[in-house]
């Protein structure tokens, strides 16, 4: 078997005394599989992000392809009220504020985006963060310290579980979406501080949402505070776009709000909320990617606020009911896939090798997708990821259908899937690949 069908948690472990050597390994990974044409990631853009994208891969060479692999779920990207807006704020501030929030790196646009945010999601006050990523991170690390209990979904994003660990608190995974477990996890905790609860309204990797009216209910009577990412259903789903919150009628009742503006809001960035108005003020400062970073720039604060806009207009409701019609659309005509209410459809394959070879032939037929793999995903449960936008057309999502249930029913290529053990990355402990 050869080193391209391993996984990347054989050449992501951190080992060896030489640690500017600690690439290597995995450098000459990554080339055998680009080589192969078995490398899917690191694309380079050659225009927008459309339906139909046109790209470069990892070797330079030109793809263009029906674009399920991006994550603008509205299609706001390109839209010409947005573009506008980021040349006003070009014209009015220059391309960055030049410093931290705590300093001079607010604008008037960024202090109005978070009064929108605030407003839009019945919160006591917002705070903008330069990246998403910084955004869930610093909520958690600038929150908690050694004496609280993080108990936080087993499933949840990366930059929850490294502020959870940032923070120094006691740090407990309940199992996933399962109340009675964090019930029980909560009635056998006594931290000498505070009790974070940290989940997500939509899973990105699942597709799959909590009982967000349970989760309320149970940390008021627990004397917990919850924490709730809403990256990917924010803007994109719910009668007025305010996602899972909005469906399951508890908005404005959830201790802390975080999301990126990466999906729906067409940039980069993200925020933290709370309906207390105070923490944020707190957070302004003992988050240290916002204390010690420079702010979001007035371009990706007036590109999110114009995308809010258009959001909470009929336009934008419009724009959901198309990105509903489409997901429903693919996810009828796909064999085998996961039925939820996201932007997005999970598509189970069959073993990593498997995975990889169906998604090169889906390359090789003009569909782009994104394959996801170990350590997003467990070892033995690769997936596609089909991200829609509302400006697919029926006749794109039918052409993809078509192309991804002939590329599936085609005979297995010759790569064998692999049973050896390797290590996770994260946590040293012994895995296997596929």
């Amino acid at each position: 078997m050869t080193e391209k069908a391993q996984s990347f948690g054989r050449y992501l472990v951190r080992t060896g005394k030489d640690i500017k050597r600690r690439g290597d390994r995995y450098a000459a990974w990554r080339a055998e599989r680009a080589t192969g044409g078995d490398w899917f990631y690191e694309y380079t853009l050659t225009g927008p992000a459309g339906p139909s994208v046109s790209l470069q891969d990892a070797m330079g060479r030109s793809v263009s392809a029906l674009n399920f692999n991006s994550q603008d779920y509205l299609s706001l990207t390109s839209h010409p009220d947005v573009r506008a807006a980021v040349l006003r704020a070009v014209h009015d501030f220059g391309l960055h504020s030049a410093g931290a929030p705590m300093l001079a790196g607010n604008t008037r646009v960024s202090r109005g985006l978070e009064a929108d945010l605030a407003s839009w999601m019945g919160l006591g006050a917002v705070a903008t963060f330069p990246t998403g990523w910084s955004a869930g991170f610093g909520a958690i690390a600038g929150l908690c310290c050694e004496r609280d209990e993080i108990f936080i979904d087993e499933l949840a994003h990366d930059c929850l579980v490294a502020g959870a660990r940032a923070s120094g608190a006691k740090l407990t995974p309940f199992a996933h979406n399962d109340l009675a477990n964090l019930k029980d996890c909560l009635d056998s905790s006594a931290p000498s501080g505070g009790r974070l609860v940290v989940t997500e309204a939509l899973f990105s990797m699942n597709g799959d949402s909590p009982d967000l009216k349970g989760l309320v209910d149970l940390c008021a009577r627990k004397q917990a505070t919850l924490v709730l990412d809403v990256a990917h259903d924010l803007g994109a789903i719910g009668p007025r776009g305010l996602g899972e919150m909005e469906l399951q009628g508890v908005l404005g009742q959830v201790d802390v709000v975080l999301g990126s503006f990466s999906k729906s809001f067409a940039t980069t960035g993200g925020f933290v909320g709370s309906t207390h108005a105070n923490l944020i003020d707190f957070l302004r400062c003992s988050a240290g990617s916002s204390r010690a970073s420079n702010g979001a720039s007035p371009l990706q604060s007036a590109a999110a606020r114009a995308a809010l806009h258009i959001i909470r207009s009929p336009q934008g409701g419009a724009l959901r009911s198309r990105l509903a019609a489409n997901g429903q659309l693919l996810r009828s005509a796909l064999a085998g896939s996961k039925e939820t209410a996201s932007p997005f459809i999970i598509h189970p394959l069959e073993g990593l090798a498997r995975g990889r070879e169906l998604t090169g032939r889906l390359l090789d037929e003009g569909v782009i997708v994104s394959l996801i793999e170990y350590p997003a995903v467990p070892l033995q449960e690769p997936r596609w990821r089909f991200q829609l936008m509302a400006t697919h057309t029926p006749d794109e999502i039918g052409r993809a259908a078509d192309t991804v249930n002939r590329v599936v029913q085609q005979p297995r290529g010759s790569s064998s899937d692999s049973r050896r053990p390797e290590l996770d990355y994260r946590t040293g402990r012994q895995s296997y690949s596929m």
